[in-house]
């Protein structure tokens, strides 16, 4: 959906409600050094059950970014909830 309608924030609310620490990144400008220093994170976390990352604008994600999350995503470590405003059809 267009700015302001209030995905970050759900996102937000998931995390806590679930117990993850919430991480936020946009595609448009995020580098792969950005994604994999969240996912590093992950590695050391203590007191919570993993991390949520919120990625915004998800299409523009290529796909050495896309591939860095797989292992963290199937392993459970990251849980993902991802947003864009392009319509596939």
């Amino acid at each position: 959906g267009p700015p302001g309608t209030g995905k970050t924030t759900v996102a937000d609310i998931v995390a806590k409600r679930c117990n993850k620490l919430f991480y936020r990144i946009n595609a448009t400008v995020a580098s792969l050094s950005d994604v994999r220093d969240i996912l590093g994170q992950s590695e050391t976390l203590i007191g919570s059950d993993g991390i949520l990352l919120y990625i915004d604008e998800i299409q523009y994600f290529n796909k050495k970014q896309q591939q860095s999350l797989l292992e963290y995503v199937e392993d459970g470590r990251v849980t993902l909830i991802c947003s864009t405003t392009e319509n596939p059809y």
